[in-house]
């Protein structure tokens, strides 16, 4: 299961194989009470731009791969369909501060879990570690903790 922090400006490939951008962010339509399932990858296409696709087709979607089951140009959109309100991950979680569940703290959002609930990608969680924020700076490799 990925952290959003490894997938964001991993090069995205279509059916043909062909390089068609990087993986800019990821949008969800909030549900409360549920695992929000990804809507949309936000791509910053190689020709210039930002397009939009639908979770629905993209075939893999792990740290070292995004490829989609379409050709790009049948299933990239200009712009997100009306009528619903989604949140942009990156813009607008990511290195955000927030309350926790119980209400007792103020955290930041150093990186966002994200797996697989009933056959569907979603969004699962924060980290809000340490090494949450390492990941998210690519520093993770680099630092190493040992209990004494």
């Amino acid at each position: 299961m990925p952290y959003i922090s490894e997938l964001l400006n991993n090069k995205i490939t279509d059916s043909s194989d062909a390089n068609v951008g990087k993986l800019e962010d990821i949008l969800i339509t909030p549900k409360e009470g549920a695992f929000e399932p990804l809507e949309f990858l936000v791509i910053k296409a190689r020709g210039g731009g930002t397009k939009f696709v639908p979770y629905e087709f993209v075939a893999n979607f792990t740290d070292d791969q995004i490829s989609l089951k379409n050709l790009f140009s049948k299933i990239a959109l200009n712009e997100l369909p009306p009528g619903r309100a989604y949140v942009y991950l990156k813009k607008e979680v990511l290195d955000k501060q927030i309350v926790d569940v119980a209400g007792t703290r103020v955290v930041r959002v150093n990186d966002l879990r994200i797996g697989v609930v009933d056959n569907k990608m979603c969004l699962l969680g924060i980290d809000a570690s340490f090494k949450g924020l390492l990941r998210r700076l690519g520093l993770s490799g680099y630092f190493f903790c040992q209990a004494l």
